[in-house]
């Protein structure tokens, strides 16, 4: 109960700010587990395929839960039949330069049952015609070739050829359209039998599990009783929001709005979050750029940054809307449009409190004042100092910085213990909360020398002594002799995560020299653009890396677990209606 209230606290904002959704946590999922008569298993999954919501299980390795009852679904001769059949239509299609698929809203009948026996007889029709077609054009250039044939022969076999190339054309022409509803057909007929090996089997029925979003689980039902005409058993279990050892974890579907994509995209390259802890990519949207904009702390360079972003970004969504999906890296680019907006207006904004536009601290010969935004602390100044010329405020700002965002990962392992009903492990979070925040704020209030004094320590016991011995005991209760060296382990990575996000001021001296380095390279006006693009695109990268390598290694250490799978729904794309089902 308390795991939730904490956890609707923290994301009132991010539900409010986006219609309602909530982005922290994944879609519900409920099970469905059912039997299927196997005259119906193919139209059923034809249906279930254009519903678009269901995440098959793989049940090959989980059938001893039904004791001897239920075999695995055996890959036999018709895989191999239809790779066949699909391999040599493929092959004649090439052959005869026919590319293309289905035309949108153009229906499929296919009868499953006579499908490869109907389609192997084309088959072999077509490439006999072909192959003849093929061979008298092959024996009329032959015949060409040879240097002693009299010109009149020569003028009768061209105008041979030619109308024999016409007919070749033309017969390729008029099996197109029947070579492209054949390979449709054929892979169709795969997708089916591929699916059923995740399946299991008795005598007459087909047994399978799925994960179906909680919304969707009636419409799944629905489907389920038409496609099989009554002939299923099923049933649902809805998946528990807290883990529970040895129990399946559904699959992660999230919905938010598109410009979290990009976060979300980076956070999945880490590894797939698992169904029961918060997804950290609506909190990335924001920490990522604040850290991102430390490093690259220059108006100028940074509003080209922001511009760029919100051009990629607006030429990707009028793409979607034509629909086209631009792949590749042009794709990549333009996918991450909003990354590169929120990260170009982080940079004008450190830029302002740095002083630094376009590498320089002056514009048109007026000298720019840096803005200091607030103190914290003895020693800690947000902005009104220029970091090139002041490295330990800098420092001091780094460590300050990430000491927040180490917290941050901490909260978010404390709510996620909460919200898995794991209180004893949120007893261990909640006291490396305590002595890293005690240890932070004395550094930070009462000046960076406490840090290695130790008598201020034994006078404040309570800001780190307690709380890490506390953290020991409970550890050495929870898990013996691991559990003692999971404490001085989270002692030893506390300091030296801290220390990481020292790489703020490395890559922010590096940025100021590097600006000031392209600039002077080539003198006028050629040498301030090209100066100023090989900054913005060498530094642009070498500073994501690193923000990048701070949320994965240092921020993830502290609440992700991931490993998980990626709600796939099973898909058919084409508007297909079987005739075998009786």
């Amino acid at each position: 109960m308390y795991g939730k209230r904490l956890f609707l606290c923290f994301s009132t904002y991010y539900c409010t700010s986006i219609g309602g959704e909530d982005v922290l946590r994944p879609i519900p999922m409920v099970k469905i587990r059912a039997i299927v008569y196997e005259d119906y298993i193919n139209n059923v999954l034809c249906e279930l395929g254009k519903l678009k919501s269901v995440h098959f299980v793989d049940l090959r390795n989980k059938l001893d839960r039904f004791k001897g009852y239920v075999k695995p679904v055996e890959a036999g001769e018709i895989i191999f039949r239809y790779s066949n059949l699909i391999s040599r239509v493929s092959k004649i299609m090439d052959s005869m330069g026919i590319s293309g698929l289905r035309k949108a809203g153009e229906r499929l009948t296919v009868n499953i049952g006579r499908l490869l026996d109907e389609a192997e007889k084309e088959i072999e029709e077509i490439e006999k015609s072909y192959r003849a077609l093929n061979e008298e054009v092959s024996t009329i250039e032959k015949t060409l070739s040879a240097p002693e044939l009299y010109e009149e022969r020569r003028e009768e076999l061209e105008k041979r050829l030619k109308e024999k190339r016409l007919e070749l054309e033309k017969f390729s022409e008029s099996v197109a359209s029947r070579l492209i509803t054949l390979r449709t057909s054929l892979e169709f007929g795969l997708k089916l039998e591929n699916t059923k090996l995740l399946f299991g089997r008795t005598f007459k029925t087909f047994v399978f599990e799925a994960w179906v979003p909680e919304d969707r689980s009636a419409d799944v039902v629905r489907v389920l009783k038409e496609a099989s005409k009554g002939l299923v058993i099923f049933e649902t279990l809805k998946a528990e929001r807290e883990h529970v050892e040895g129990h399946e974890s559904p699959p992660v579907l999230y919905r938010f709005p598109s410009f979290l994509e990009p976060f979300e995209k980076l956070v999945e390259s880490f590894s797939i979050q698992s169904y029961y802890e918060i997804n950290p990519a609506p909190i990335m949207a924001i920490t990522f750029p604040i850290l991102f904009g430390v490093m690259f702390a220059d108006v100028g360079q940074a509003a080209i940054l922001a511009v760029s972003g919100l051009i990629f970004s607006i030429l990707r969504r009028r793409l979607k809307r034509r629909g086209a999906e631009p792949s590749g890296l042009t794709g990549m680019v333009l996918s991450a449009g909003e990354l590169l907006f929120l990260c170009g207006l982080s940079g004008i904004f450190w830029g302002l409190l740095f002083g630094e536009v376009f590498g320089s601290h002056e514009i048109l010969g007026m000298h720019i004042h840096p803005l200091e935004l607030a103190t914290v602390g003895k020693e800690i100044r947000i902005g009104g100092f220029i970091p090139s010329e002041d490295i330990i405020a800098m420092f001091h700002l780094a460590l300050f910085i990430g000491s927040i965002h180490l917290m941050l990962g901490l909260t978010l392992n404390l709510v996620n213990k909460l919200l898995m009903k794991e209180y004893k492990e949120a007893v261990s979070v909640v006291l490396w909360m305590w002595f890293y925040s005690g240890a932070a704020y004395a550094v930070f209030n009462f000046g960076s020398h406490v840090a290695f004094d130790f008598g201020f320590w034994l006078l404040n016991p309570h800001l780190l002594i307690v709380p890490l011995i506390l953290m020991i005991i409970v550890e050495g209760l929870l898990r013996k002799i691991e559990g003692l060296s999971h404490s001085f382990m989270a002692l030893i990575e506390s300091m030296s995560h801290t220390v990481s996000y020292g790489r703020l001021l490395a890559l922010t001296l590096i940025h100021a020299s590097m600006s000031k380095m392209f600039l002077n390279v080539i003198p006028g006006l050629g040498g301030i653009i090209s100066g100023t693009l090989l900054a913005l695109i060498l530094e642009g990268i070498i500073i994501f890396v690193h923000t990048l390598r701070l949320h994965w290694v240092e921020w993830f250490s502290k609440f992700y677990s991931g490993g998980e799978v990626k709600y796939t729904p099973f898909e058919i794309i084409v508007d297909v209606s079987l005739v075998d089902a009786r």
